[in-house]
């Protein structure tokens, strides 16, 4: 199983800015138009969905991440994946 990231609506700087400020080491898609969030049927952020391996969304978190830690947990609660 592989985590990507998906940055929506941001801009491309700003995203991998945030990115290595916050020490993230697996590949992110860009979607700064938000295509992906509206063909999913989703239009508000922050959000981070986690979706597996079949496509099928398994969670929604509403609000920002905070830490590394934070996600590392989602991660493995919701896709059983060890950051």
């Amino acid at each position: 199983m592989r985590v990507v990231g998906v940055i929506s609506k941001d801009g491309l700087p700003q995203a991998a800015s945030f990115a290595q400020d916050a020490g993230v080491t697996f590949p992110s898609a860009f979607d700064g138009d938000g295509e992906l969030m509206a063909e999913l049927g989703l239009n508000a952020l922050p959000f981070t969905y986690f979706v597996d391996a079949a496509g099928a969304l398994v969670h929604t978190e509403a609000g920002p991440v905070s830490s590394v830690e934070e996600l590392r947990g989602l991660v493995a609660e919701h896709l059983g994946v060890q950051l």
